[in-house]
């Protein structure tokens, strides 16, 4: 694999997702104690963000046309992260935290779609896998990062405070930009051959979304992951804060989702370019519920545990996601793929803070893990069905056999 290339795809997961999604759930405890509001309030605003997220991940498919497009589309709108992440570093009330939530999300599914899509361009379809874990596990070692700063979040002015830990990220995020974009130049795309006369490969259509042997259960695991995965995002570190757990172990906790899912989403890498790729995806659902339920448990040891098997599972779970997408769909409709089934995690997302957000309100914090752990069921009932069903179409096999 292109290493450069991958380090550029790793660092740009690391911040447009990583940094620009997560740092939200660390920071919680600080800006309800500085922006006094509910949490349904503060989870519609998490929804914004990931409404925004999926605004842009469905539009990615526009700025796919050329090569310069999508290289200048993805560095704007990585530079767009960043601004955003800067802005919101000055805000003084919820509504204008909203905003630039909004603006973050809208960005950064832009950049993802892009990410993605250019370096699969450039990486041999038998290493793609591979690829699909090293660009993921920039995600989970962004909010690696995070997790050791929540100690100083509710530090009420700088450089100890949220507020410039959101200034830290936003100016690191241009940096990435300009460093992938070299890496994409350095490369050229790998030559595809082109399908038969008469064949379609494996083009996608949209009436493969309600297909089961094609994208159905896996477009309904992604959903049901998406509304678990954030909500247990949204609302851990306020429940280990609930637990009586001091800022350092919270820190350490979350830090320790983003280790635990660093180490797995590359451990996972070669099973992903392998004949049983399909199957992993139901462990690592099974996982992430498993670590959300843990949750629940009031002590450290619980906490701890909750997050090394939280993180293993949840952020291996999307490399496996875009590889399988990827392996069942040809170069040509790979992004409009992509984007589509993308769509369900985004709508997930979407549901998850405006669900668990109410129910903490009315039940604790703990409703939230509680939800959380049955979404995680759904969706490990879902991938095992997909597994069962979607035969892996013989084009594909051939070209990852090449």
């Amino acid at each position: 694999m292109p290493r450069f290339l991958i380090l550029g795809a790793f660092l740009s997961f690391m911040v447009n997702i990583g940094f620009s999604r997560f740092s939200y759930g660390v920071m919680l405890p600080a800006l309800r104690a500085e922006f006094p509001a509910s949490y349904a309030a503060f989870g519609l605003v998490n929804a914004l963000n990931l409404a925004g997220y999926l605004v842009g991940t469905l539009s990615a498919p526009l700025f796919v046309r050329s090569e310069r497009t999508r290289l200048l589309t993805v560095f704007l709108a990585t530079c767009l992260v960043g601004a955003g992440m800067i802005g919101s570093a000055f805000v003084h009330d919820v509504t204008a935290l909203a905003v630039w939530r909004t603006e973050i999300g809208l960005a950064s599914g832009i950049a993802i779609v892009l990410t993605t899509v250019l370096t699969f361009d450039r990486v041999a379809p038998a290493v793609r896998g591979r690829a699909s874990a090293a660009m993921w596990a920039g995600l989970a070692f962004g909010l690696a990062a995070a997790g050791p700063t929540q100690p100083f979040t509710l530090g009420a002015h700088p450089p100890f405070s949220w507020r410039a830990l959101w200034i830290v990220m936003g100016v690191i995020t241009p940096l990435v930009a300009l460093l992938f974009a070299a890496a994409v130049r350095r490369g050229a795309p790998v030559p595809v051959p082109a399908p038969a006369a008469g064949s379609s490969g494996n083009a996608f259509a949209w009436s493969d979304l309600v297909a089961p042997r094609r994208f159905l259960f896996l477009n309904l695991s992604y959903g049901a992951f998406g509304a678990a995965y954030i909500a247990y995002a949204t609302f851990a570190v306020a429940l280990f804060r609930a637990h009586g757990l001091p800022s350092t172990s919270v820190g350490l906790a979350w830090g320790l989702v983003g280790i635990a899912g660093t180490i797995a989403t590359f451990a996972i890498g070669p099973l992903l370019d392998g004949a049983r790729a399909r199957w992993s995806l139901g462990g690592t659902l099974a996982l992430g519920g498993i670590g959300s339920a843990l949750a629940l448990l009031p002590s450290l040891g619980g906490t701890l545990t909750s997050a090394i098997v939280y993180g293993a599972g949840t952020m291996a779970t999307p490399a496996i996601f875009t590889a399988l997408i990827r392996r069942r769909t040809d170069a040509r409709s790979y992004p409009l793929a992509y984007s589509a089934i993308t769509g369900m995690l985004c709508t997930g997302q979407f549901i998850g803070p405006l669900l668990a957000g109410p129910l903490v309100d009315v039940y604790g914090l703990g409703a939230a893990a509680v939800f959380g752990t049955f979404a995680y069921a759904l969706g490990t009932l879902a991938a095992f069905a997909d597994a069962a069903l979607a035969a892996e179409p013989a084009p594909a096999r051939a070209a990852r056999a090449a």
